[in-house]
């Protein structure tokens, strides 16, 4: 009777510790598919870096305002690149033998590798950040405030402040409200008088010439850090 006893604690205690260990998995207790500190790692990215939803493909190749013919495919390469980091996410964390089960240095194993792969991810990622980062100064869009005959004065969300772009192709067909995004290049000040007869003077940028592809073409230059 007294063996019967013991046996059905035992069981009893084996049960409630496996109880325990399925609903902390649950919570993200750090253990199983979760890893350490919680979370759920086959999801979680190191590093979302800032996109456009869409990137401004028209007219590849480009007169810039200094008079340098450029090919936008570095910027092209770039923008592929981060969006290929982007969707990278960390693998499952590897599950730690309970209490009692053999395997701890099969489990201290797979950690390491688990480890070295989200660092090789990062890695990825902040590679792939740098990179666009280089080129997503390039990237000028906004809300049309209003049409001038040199060009189109437009609101960034954000910002206080509008710029202003000349040589848009089609601006003809634009209206005021309509939202564009281009690619530009910084070509200096503008200055206009607001409806309150204010003088402005704003930040201009210039889409450039379209142009063909010749061999005096170069690869778009990489923006400086301000």
């Amino acid at each position: 009777m007294k063996l019967a006893c013991v046996l059905f604690l035992f069981c009893l205690a084996i049960q409630s510790s496996s109880a325990q260990y399925d609903a902390l998995r649950r919570l993200g207790g750090g253990l199983g598919d979760n890893g350490p500190g919680g979370g759920n790692n086959a999801s979680v990215k190191a590093l979302s870096i800032v996109l456009p939803t869409s990137l401004p493909t028209r007219d590849p190749y480009r007169e810039m305002p200094d008079g340098t013919e450029v090919s936008l495919t570095p910027m092209f390469q770039a923008y592929a690149e981060a969006e290929k980091a982007n969707s990278l996410g960390y693998p499952p964390a590897p599950i730690p033998p309970r209490e009692g089960q053999m395997g701890q240095a099969v489990y201290q194993h797979n950690q390491r590798q688990w480890e070295q792969q989200r660092s090789k991810i990062d890695v990825q990622k902040q590679s792939a950040a740098v990179g666009w980062a280089q080129y997503s100064g390039y990237i000028v869009g906004g809300r049309v405030l209003s049409i001038r005959s040199d060009g189109l004065l437009l609101s960034r969300a954000g910002q206080s402040e509008p710029i202003f772009l000349k040589n848009y192709p089609g601006q003809e067909s634009v209206v005021d409200g309509c939202s564009i995004q281009c690619v530009a290049f910084i070509a200096g000040r503008y200055r206009y008088t607001a409806v309150s007869r204010a003088a402005k003077t704003v930040i201009a940028y210039d889409y450039g010439k379209p142009v063909p592809k010749t061999d005096r073409t170069k690869p778009l230059p990489p923006l400086e850090k301000e």
